[in-house]
């Protein structure tokens, strides 16, 4: 009677895949006969790699068959794969089984057989076929493609390979240049000028509507001048508006009392007399200046302005109300100018000027 024997177990453990052809599997089983004893000698083996969705259906797609020796502790380590037939299973489809067959007594006759599906170790076979691939390849990936890098030419990196990785002429500073500057030219050490492009100031005339106001002065190249503001900052048409003195120098700082243009400046002030003198002067031959400026027409006190002169007096007797400081004040209108001088707390109007 035939002795039974059986294999206490059987596993496939790792998948070699090399650069070239052949690939191989491992494969590892302790063998122990009927009783449990470690069989130490020569047996046979017959593996195969079946293919199908159920291990008791699948096709066989490869077999080998060895004759390894199990070690003191009954363990057989082998290497099959890469014989004829190996190269032709296609490992990108269907499900894997290896079968594995063993012939105890080494007499040509199987004892024991087992199947079990094979997992992770087909996929990695399967990623040697990138070997084979032949032809261009297409990038897709749209990251790469809004890179800069992607507008990388051929002769774009046979420039790279052709770039000066020394100095070819001897100096390293002789492309050094210092730059100097004289009006309008600007000066190589080593020879060489350039010419800067001249820059044309604009130029203003009397009535030119600019810098917040209404142009009423420039001086003869017409690039600086006075601008008056072009409404009342004091009187509004309605009774007891006009301000003494002291309110009129806080109005030129109130934004509020200017249009949209003229509450771009922050430097608007009491004119000067000289400045109210020279207003009366376009004013009294200009009647487009009168209208633009909307200056009173008449001698009421909306008529009169202050100014930020000052007039200083030892005859007391000569006021009142005994004052000795008094403040210079205009009357415009369209017969020239009227000058005089009145206390601080007096009621009149004001018009800001400033100066560009």
């Amino acid at each position: 009677m035939k002795r039974i024997y059986t294999i206490l177990a059987a596993v496939i453990i790792t998948a070699s895949v090399f650069a070239q052809s052949p690939e191989k599997m491992s494969y590892q089983a302790v063998i122990r006969s009927a009783s449990g004893t470690l069989v130490t000698t020569q047996v046979g083996m017959k593996l195969s790699v079946l293919k199908g969705d159920d291990a008791t259906l699948a096709s066989e797609e490869y077999s080998e068959t060895l004759t390894p020796t199990p070690n003191a502790n009954g363990l057989v380590s082998i290497e099959f794969g890469g014989q004829t037939g190996w190269d032709a299973i296609d490992w990108a489809t269907g499900k894997f089984f290896i079968k594995t067959e063993t012939d105890i007594d080494n007499d040509g006759t199987y004892d024991v057989e087992g199947i079990s599906q094979l997992l992770s170790i087909p996929y990695a076979l399967h990623a040697k076929t990138a070997e084979t691939i032949t032809g261009n390849l297409n990038e897709t990936d749209p990251v790469f493609d809004a890179s800069v890098a992607s507008a990388i030419t051929d002769t774009d990196t046979t420039n790279w390979n052709n770039k000066i990785d020394s100095e070819v002429d001897g100096s390293v500073t002789n492309e050094l240049q210092t730059l100097s500057v004289s009006n309008d030219t600007i000066y190589l050490s080593n020879g060489g000028f350039a010419k800067m492009p001249v820059q044309q100031e604009k130029t203003y005339a009397v009535g030119d509507t600019a810098f917040g106001g209404v142009i009423f002065y420039v001086n003869s190249e017409g690039t600086h001048g006075l601008v008056i503001a072009k409404s009342d900052q004091a009187f509004d048409g309605t009774p007891g508006s006009l301000v003494d003195y002291n309110t009129a120098i806080q109005l030129c700082s109130d934004t509020s009392r200017f249009d949209e243009q003229g509450k771009q400046f922050f430097d608007w002030r009491l004119p000067t007399l000289n400045e109210i003198r020279i207003l009366a002067t376009y004013y009294t031959y200009d009647d487009d200046l009168l209208d633009r400026l909307g200056l009173p027409n008449n001698s009421g006190d909306e008529g009169w302005y202050w100014s930020d002169d000052i007039y200083i007096t030892t005859d007391v007797s000569a006021f009142d109300d005994q004052a000795q400081v008094r403040r210079y004040s205009s009357e415009i209108n369209t017969n020239g100018m009227e000058e005089d001088y009145e206390g601080i707390e007096y009621m009149m109007n004001v018009r800001c000027v400033r100066s560009f």
